[in-house]
């Protein structure tokens, strides 16, 4: 499922376990957090789109 469809909304960077700045508190990686947002925003909205005009058959 992956970007199709995020199961998540955590699109932070915390650098790792351990001691040291937290999110909040420091710019490092915000511009991929935002950017890795958007793209799964994108991506997610993509495939609403697609299936708008009809629903997925189910499995088998």
């Amino acid at each position: 499922m992956g970007f199709t469809m995020p199961g998540q909304a955590w699109t932070y960077w915390n650098r790792g376990p351990g001691p040291g700045d937290d999110y909040l508190s420091s710019e490092a990686g915000k511009d991929w957090s935002r950017s890795t947002g958007r793209t799964a925003a994108a991506d997610l909205l993509a495939v609403a789109r697609a299936l708008g005009g009809g629903a997925m058959p189910p499995p088998g």
